[in-house]
């Protein structure tokens, strides 16, 4: 389904840590900004790996909320349940060292689920490139919070873009990471 009941509902799960905190608090300052012009939306953390540092400047964002653990079998269900899946990576140089060439594990499992992903990540990573050739998320390459929540707003606003995106990504899955292939 390509509509959404309120709130709008999305999720990170994943590492936070190294080349993905800042990028993470970016994305639950982006809902608040627009929370406060009035869009009914949650950003939802489901990870194991957050650090105290972390966790007390998250806990300042009030439509930020971090989900308790769940099975890793039951994570599909969890992604399919949401509008919006984000894959963020860090802008600063030193995580760019680290993350530019890697691709999270769970992006084929964010694809395979249809759901709309959101790439906040430099435009130099191999996720961002890969999500612009491909066309299976919508990327912000800009290290800035107004167009990330620009972003958002329009993920949240056009039905067709979130269904166009999700289903891309579940085609490209499909033929770039089937398991058999």
């Amino acid at each position: 389904q390509w509509g959404f009941n309120k709130p709008f509902k999305i999720l990170y799960s994943g590492r936070i840590g190294r080349g993905t905190s800042s990028a993470v608090v970016s994305i639950a300052k982006a809902v608040d900004v627009l929370v406060n012009q009035g869009y009914d939306i949650v950003f939802q953390i489901q990870s194991t790996s957050m650090t105290d540092r972390f966790m007390s400047t998250i806990k300042r964002y009030e439509n930020t909320v971090i989900n308790p653990p769940l099975a890793y079998n039951e994570l599909p269900e969890k992604f399919s349940s949401m509008d919006m899946l984000v894959l963020p990576i860090d802008f600063d140089s030193q995580s760019l060292r680290f993350l530019r060439l890697s691709m999270p594990t769970k992006t084929s499992e964010y694809m395979s689920t249809s759901t709309p992903i959101l790439v906040y990540a430099p435009e130099c990573t191999a996720l961002s490139r890969y999500a612009n050739r491909e066309g299976w998320g919508f990327v912000v390459s800009q290290n800035n919070i107004n167009e990330l929540a620009a972003a958002i707003k329009c993920l949240y606003s056009d039905e067709s873009l979130r269904k166009k995106i999700g289903l891309r990504a579940k085609e490209v899955a499909r033929v770039n990471h089937d398991a058999v292939r």
